[in-house]
């Protein structure tokens, strides 16, 4: 049995190889350099077309943003909802274009085998979400932080597994900013640039 781990490693190749093969090189950078390709000890990976299985609902994924594997191999995935063309989300247009397809929330966690085991996240009372989701970890007490990357994204958000909101560190701004998580403390560090 594949174990989480790995099948985030797939993915995440497998979204370097298509930015190589579509001409974008420089968004291929988590790609190994050759020197550290050979080797019998190399990675194979194997795109696995049947994972995740399809979402109920009438769900669409847009574009992914963050990837996480937690301690129990659940994987966490970080969406954009908002990337989704008024064609691919024709179901939630008013009036409707279409009877298929709504955008998925924003924050996915799946088990190994690629099934749906929740979904949620997005705007909320007490909370900044972000413009364009982008980064996604979870801690060891099993805490789902989320970020963003859009232009004025300065925001960390602390969740429960569940999606109960707990706690937001910054605010949005157009003040540059830097993230940093560590281990194995485990600690968050945010700084801000010096105007230039």
């Amino acid at each position: 049995m594949r174990n989480a781990r790995s099948i985030a490693q797939a993915i995440l190749c497998t979204a370097a190889l298509g930015a190589v093969a579509l001409g974008h090189p420089a968004q291929a950078a988590g790609t190994a350099s050759p020197a550290a390709q050979t080797g019998p000890d190399k990675p194979k990976y194997k795109v696995d077309p049947t994972w995740p299985k399809p979402l109920h609902d009438k769900l669409l994924v847009g574009q992914v943003g963050g990837l996480a594997v937690d301690q129990h191999d659940n994987i966490w995935v970080n969406q954009r909802p908002r990337s989704l063309t008024v064609d691919e989300a024709g179901a939630a247009q008013v009036p409707p274009r279409s009877i298929c397809c709504y955008p998925a929330p924003p924050v996915l966690q799946f088990d190994v085998q690629g099934n749906l085991l929740q979904a949620w996240g997005g705007p909320g009372n007490g909370y900044d979400w972000p413009t364009s989701e982008h980064g996604i970890w979870v801690d060891k007490q099993n805490n789902v932080w989320v970020a963003g990357n859009g232009a004025t994204d300065r925001q960390v958000l602390k969740f429960s597994n569940k999606g109960k909101f707990l706690m937001q560190i910054g605010h949005p701004s157009s003040d540059p900013i830097d993230m940093l998580v560590s281990s194995p403390g485990g600690h968050l560090e945010c700084a801000g640039d010096p105007p230039r």
